[in-house]
Parts: structure tokens; C-alpha cells; sequence
């Protein structure tokens, strides 16, 4: 792993471990915080495409489709469901939140993008996706605790 990489997952744990005790992997592509055998939040690092993926992983379809209508129950659009979310402890959403299926897996994500690995060590960008990340620990971990 890119050690500009390995900094910026360790920074990132560290920033989300002081508002969680959920307990935090890590693995060749980012770090990600397990809800159950089958569901995570998690930040994965795509070098290739010089992005981040900020967001919920499952591979539970109903999961997927209970966090879907908790989104419908709320009346706000995914990205607005997120924001209210991180509204609670004032950060600045950006992006929008976007849900889909790969590979059998389900997720509801963003993606941040960045040019050289170089970028990663911003603590600006650190932040952004820290803060993503507990937005959606806060927006989808009520809707995350039973699985069929």
C-alpha cells in the first residue's frame, strides 16, 4: 500500500474513533467499520481511478431495501438524508449520495476524487472524508442493526 495512502486510512480511523466504538479493519483498499457479517461503512481507496468511496457496503438485499425506505420514510432524497445527518455535528456535505449494486454487494456512497497520492495527506480532505463517513454511520446505523 502507497504509504501516502496508509496515512491518510490511519487518519481518517483516528478522526472516526472519537465518535464511534464501533471497531475499525483494514485491508489493501481502506479501512471499513463492521455492522454485521454482511454490512460495513467503509472507505475505500480506488488508486486507480484516484477516488474515494465513502458509504455503507452490504450484502444483505434486504438491508439495502430497509435503509432504501427508511430514506422514503424521511421524505428526503438520499443525498438530503445524508446531509441532515451531518447537519447534527455541522460539517459540509458535498457530493451526492449514490446507491447501487456491484458484484452482489449494495451500497449507498460518494465519491471524492483526488489527483496524486500526494493529495491524501490534505487534512482539509482527511475531514471531508471523515466527516462523510460519520454522516453515514449517524444516517444509516439505526437501520442497520437486524439482518434476515
Amino acid at each position: 500500500m502507497d504509504p501516502q495512502v496508509k496515512s491518510f486510512i490511519d487518519a481518517v480511523i483516528d478522526q472516526i474513533q472519537r465518535h464511534t466504538d464501533l471497531t475499525p479493519g483494514q485491508d489493501s483498499s481502506g479501512a471499513y467499520y463492521p455492522v454485521s457479517e454482511k454490512t460495513c461503512f467503509e472507505v475505500t481507496i480506488e488508486e486507480e481511478n484516484t477516488r474515494i468511496r465513502v458509504g455503507v457496503r452490504t450484502e444483505d438485499r434486504w438491508m439495502s431495501q430497509s435503509c432504501e425506505q427508511a430514506i422514503i420514510d424521511s421524505g428526503d432524497t438520499m443525498t438530503e438524508f445524508l446531509e441532515d445527518a451531518m447537519a447534527e455535528f455541522d460539517a459540509d456535505p458535498g457530493g451526492e449520495v449514490l446507491h447501487f449494486h456491484d458484484s452482489g454487494r449494495f451500497f449507498f456512497s460518494n465519491y471524492f476524487h483526488y489527483e496524486r497520492s500526494e493529495d491524501l495527506a490534505d487534512p482539509a480532505f482527511q475531514n471531508k472524508v471523515a466527516d462523510h463517513l460519520r454522516g453515514y454511520i449517524l444516517a444509516f446505523g439505526e437501520h442497520l442493526t437486524e439482518e434476515d
